[in-house]
């Protein structure tokens, strides 16, 4: 009699443990899910800063990570990463679908100061922006064969292809390393209309070729050459000078003036 008393007293216990931990577990659940709603449902941590963490596919073949049905990434058997294709052409391959609006499909580079985005837009060609994501914010634009650098729309008439560097006043494609009276040279506009400048180890002592170049819009082409000092015009700084009315070295009636020094 006292045995089977022990007895149900035991089992009681038991019962009472049960369903506490029952309960433990049902509200553990329950705030789990309340508490995981607005986060990830699966973490994959490592248990110390010294070990790795190992994805395994032993069945062999690719791995593919798929939300809502739609596979999103993919890890080749070869060893190449996906996203947005499920054919990879490199090891590692980015497809950026056409969204419903259209516009941009680009990749964003945020930085403390500094936003940069480079990308497609539409069938304009490939951009590279800054501090924003359409055509108006281009800096380098790559549109069928021709380059446009400052412009999102290069000058591209069928015989003129090729690059197209907009910047405005003094715009200029400098070649090798002038300053300084380095081997070098500078091609560059004028503030005025329809004036291209070309130097030959073109310097004026520190100051910029802008400000060196302000106001001379005389010549529709001036090609000039100097070893480091402050040229003028009309002396022997400049070796070639070519205007659309005379050439301007002496008192000359000819178009062209080429002068060697001995």
């Amino acid at each position: 009699m006292i045995k089977q008393i022990v007895n149900q007293q035991v089992m009681k216990k038991h019962h009472s443990i049960l369903i506490t931990l029952s309960l433990m577990a049902f509200f553990a659940l329950g705030l789990c899910t309340q508490s995981q709603a607005q986060t990830s449902r699966l973490a994959i941590k490592k248990p110390s800063s010294g070990t790795g963490v190992i994805l395994d596919n032993e069945t062999g073949g690719n791995s593919i990570f798929s939300i809502g049905g739609n596979e999103k990434m993919r890890l080749t058997t070869y060893g190449s990463l996906s996203l947005g294709t499920s054919s990879p052409i490199e090891h590692a391959s980015l497809t950026l679908k056409d969204n419903a609006g259209g516009g941009w499909k680009h990749l964003a580079f945020q930085g403390n100061s500094e936003n940069w985005c480079m990308g497609v837009f539409g069938a304009g060609g490939f951009y590279i922006a800054k501090d924003g994501f359409s055509s108006s914010w281009a800096k380098f634009v790559l549109k069928g064969d021709n380059v446009g650098i400052g412009t999102a729309s290069p000058f591209a008439s069928l015989p003129n292809s090729g690059l197209h560097i907009a910047k405005g006043d003094h715009t200029s494609l400098v070649l090798g390393d002038p300053v300084g009276g380095n081997y070098g040279g500078i091609i560059q506009t004028s503030d005025q209309r329809h004036r291209v400048f070309i130097g030959a180890n073109y310097y004026d002592g520190g100051s910029s070729w802008g400000s060196f170049s302000s106001g001379k819009g005389i010549a529709g082409i001036s090609i000039l050459a100097d070893q480091g000092s402050a040229p003028a015009w009309g002396v022997s700084s400049i070796d070639f000078y070519v205007s659309n009315t005379e050439t301007n070295k002496t008192a000359m009636t000819m178009k062209i003036e080429v002068m060697s020094k001995s």
